[in-house]
C-alpha cells in the first residue's frame, strides 16, 4: 500500500514538474519572438547608418550586414535588395508596412530613405516593447500557471 502511494506522490510531483516546465517553455518562446524583434530592429539600425553615413549601394551594405554575426540568423545572403529582406514571423503583422517601406528604400533618395528606415524602426520599436511586455508577463505568469495545471492534475489522478 505504501509503495503505490509513493508511486502516486512521485507522479504527482512529476506533473507539477512538467506543468512548471511547459511553462518556462512559453516563456521562451515570447523570448524568441523578442530576440526576432530585436535583431530585426538592429538590423534596421544598421541600414539606416550605413545608408546615412556610408552612403553605401543596397548590394554592398547587405553583403556587409550579411557577414556581420548579429545577422548571421536572418538569411541576408541570399537579399540583393532591401526589398528581398525576409520579415521575421515575430512582425508578421507589420509585415505588409515593412515590406513596403524596404521597397521604397530601393527607390528612394538618400534623405527620403533615411526618413523611411527611421520610420520602419519606430514601428519595430513599438512592437520590441510590446513584446518586452508580454515576455515580462509570461516570465511572471507561464511557469505559475503550468504547476498550478500540474497541481490540479496530480489531485485529480490521486
Amino acid at each position: 500500500m505504501t509503495a503505490v502511494w509513493g508511486c502516486k506522490l512521485l507522479g504527482g510531483v512529476l506533473l507539477i514538474l512538467t506543468g512548471t516546465g511547459v511553462g518556462w517553455g512559453q516563456w521562451g518562446r515570447c523570448r524568441q519572438k523578442l530576440e526576432e524583434i530585436r535583431r530585426f530592429s538592429a538590423l534596421l539600425v544598421y541600414l539606416l547608418d550605413s545608408v546615412r553615413y556610408r552612403a553605401l549601394p543596397a548590394a554592398a551594405v547587405l553583403r556587409m550586414a550579411a557577414q556581420n554575426r548579429a545577422f548571421a540568423a536572418m538569411g541576408l545572403e541570399r537579399c540583393r535588395g532591401f526589398s528581398s529582406i525576409p520579415v521575421p514571423r515575430a512582425l508578421s503583422p507589420l509585415a505588409p508596412d515593412l515590406q513596403a517601406g524596404l521597397y521604397a528604400l530601393e527607390r528612394d533618395p538618400k534623405d527620403s530613405a533615411c526618413r523611411t528606415l527611421e520610420y520602419l524602426l519606430a514601428r519595430c520599436r513599438v512592437a520590441e516593447r510590446r513584446a518586452q511586455e508580454e515576455a515580462d508577463r509570461a516570465r511572471v505568469l507561464f511557469p505559475r500557471l503550468g504547476a498550478a495545471l500540474g497541481m490540479v492534475s496530480a489531485i485529480l489522478l490521486l
